[in-house]
């Protein structure tokens, strides 16, 4: 065990959210093109160029993910995490991992609409939650999910069998499709 007790262990809802997605891409390929910290600090977000107190949140993204420990300190899952050719694959698992129960209420979670994703959470959460915060975990999954293109993730999280998952560049880039392809309908929830 790292750390966590059993019953935390069974408990397979991610809650932590980013209250903006607008530079969750950007996030992700800054990650893969910097150098892995030996702890992920806001130091090392002000480094990336992530400064904005709203930032902050992507640390406790990373913990919720997996990709960091309680200590901030870089995990199996953010190493594997940079190799561009598992990238895709890993944070499709760190996805289904982290969004378990939702799985679990419906194996096709990702073809939800946002507003199915939140009435989901909502319940998940035993409406602890506020309809805000909820919202926000929502579109924290999808801005997730749709990293760098919906459609790879989407496959990914669809796929039990690990040997069907796209695991180069050239198969990721077949399976976007022709450049210009307008997937917009593909990698959202609705």
């Amino acid at each position: 065990m790292n750390g966590t007790s059993q019953e935390e262990e069974n408990v397979a809802l991610m809650t932590a959210y980013l209250v903006t997605t607008k530079n969750a891409d950007a996030f992700f390929n800054a990650i893969q093109g910097a150098k892995a910290p030996e702890r992920f600090t806001t130091k090392f977000l002000k480094d990336l160029d992530f400064s904005s107190s709203n930032d902050r949140l992507y640390i406790g993204l990373l913990k919720g993910l997996g990709f960091l420990d309680e200590n901030g300190s870089p995990t199996e899952r953010y190493f594997a995490f940079l190799d561009h050719s598992q990238s895709r694959r890993v944070l499709a698992e760190a996805l289904r991992e982290g969004y378990d129960e939702l799985f679990a209420l419906n194996k096709n979670a990702q073809k939800l609409s946002l507003d199915e994703v939140k009435g989901k959470l909502k319940s998940l959460t035993q409406g602890q939650k506020s309809d805000t915060v909820i919202g926000w975990m929502a579109n924290t999954s999808r801005a997730c999910r749709n990293w760098p293109t919906g459609l790879r993730l989407r496959r990914c999280l669809n796929t039990k069998n690990r040997s069907q998952l796209p695991n180069s560049r050239y198969q990721c880039r077949r399976a976007q499709g022709p450049p210009g392809a307008n997937w917009s309908s593909i990698t959202t929830f609705s």
